[in-house]
């Protein structure tokens, strides 16, 4: 199985902290954020694994030597334009040759294991849920036996920004920018074709310094 990082945003929010280097960059006691999902992604066999980048592509190309390491063949897309989190994905979707794919948010702290995803037919993506946060109250969707519909009042839950998808989601989108959620998922899960999951362990979706310092191991001089 192969697999596709989002990391090309710019972390506004974090900003101070990535005026100098980029979200997926930062430090976590000695290694930069988006490896500790590289190695998750080993653990579970994933070997090849596209990183779309943007903003200071050149930090990105110093660790990459370091991810050499890890024994993975390790593709960087980079974007001189953002392309959005769908069009980043579609702009290398020949790269996962029509078999499923895994997408995380490399800016995404989570215990969640990855062994657990699972596609089966006839879904064609498969969303690992959480439960709602301050950011997002209201949540994206409901879940009503593993299957994902259209948000109801009371029964909600968020994306959290996991995912195993089938490439055929990307073959008929003309755009080259746009949104995963927006175009690609929501559409499919009007069409009952969104399989799901709720996560209820740690996962914390970095925004702030205080949601890293939530992240044992993160320390931050002011």
């Amino acid at each position: 199985m192969k697999a596709f990082l989002l990391a090309a945003g710019r972390g506004k929010r974090l900003k101070p902290l990535t005026n100098e280097i980029p979200k997926p960059l930062i430090d976590i006691s000695g290694k930069p954020l988006i490896q500790y999902k590289l190695e998750a992604l080993k653990e579970i066999g994933v070997r090849d694994v596209v990183i779309n980048i943007s903003y200071m592509k050149e930090r990105f190309h110093e660790q990459y030597l370091n991810w050499k390491s890890l024994g993975m063949n390790i593709e960087l897309s980079y974007e001189e334009d953002l392309l959005g989190t769908g069009g980043g994905i579609g702009k290398v979707i020949d790269f996962f040759n029509d078999q499923n794919f895994i997408v995380c948010s490399s800016d995404v702290w989570t215990e969640y294991d990855l062994n657990n995803l699972h596609l089966s037919k006839p879904f064609l993506g498969h969303l690992v849920l959480v439960n709602n946060s301050d950011l997002n109250p209201e949540g994206d969707v409901s879940l009503v036996k593993d299957v994902v519909y259209p948000k109801v009042e009371g029964d909600s839950y968020s994306f959290s920004g996991i995912a195993l998808l089938n490439p055929v989601l990307f073959k008929e989108v003309e755009e080259k920018s746009y949104d995963l959620w927006k175009r690609v998922l929501k559409p499919a899960v009007l069409d009952g074709k969104i399989s799901g999951e709720v996560f209820e362990g740690s996962h914390i979706n970095i925004n702030t310094i205080d949601d890293l310092q939530k992240i044992d191991g993160y320390t931050h001089e002011e």
